[in-house]
């Protein structure tokens, strides 16, 4: 099996080369994923297409809050949860998309994706929708406004 980094361009025949090489980028089967999907991915990632946030939330996301704010800031802390849960969301749409890509050229029995994602939001999250259940949250969600 060929594989293909995220970033485009590489292809080697053994996922641990592209691991040892970039170890940051994400790893896909390239039978599964076209160099224009890989492209766009990449792109998403980098500046998130302004539908995607919209459709999650009307806080106005700063891709420079690692820059601006202090790291124990209320600005900081919710820009880095939406900043989380946008590039894994943008991940595991495209995950999605490949195997759906793959399903419709090949016969399978089962396919199993992780959305990654989920998990993401359900530990952020939850904290703030039952507090009850743990001693260290404050009163105030990240995403509901400072003001």
């Amino acid at each position: 099996m060929e594989y293909v980094a995220c970033g485009g361009g590489e292809r080697t025949t053994t996922f641990r080369q592209i691991r040892r090489s970039k170890p940051d980028e994400k790893v896909y089967p390239a039978a599964a994923v076209s160099e224009t999907e890989l492209a766009s991915l990449g792109a998403e990632l980098k500046a998130y297409p302004a539908a995607d946030l919209a459709y999650f939330t009307d806080y106005a996301f700063d891709p420079r809050f690692r820059e601006k704010y202090r790291n124990d800031s209320y600005e900081y802390i919710r820009n880095e949860l939406l900043n989380s849960f946008m590039s894994n969301f943008l991940l595991d749409r495209f995950k999605s998309r490949a195997a759906l890509n793959r399903m419709s050229r090949d016969q399978y029995h089962f396919l199993g994706i992780y959305f990654y994602a989920l998990d993401v939001a359900g530990h952020a999250f939850t904290r703030f929708r039952q507090p009850d259940l743990f001693a260290d949250v404050e009163s105030r969600d990240p995403f509901i406004s400072a003001e």
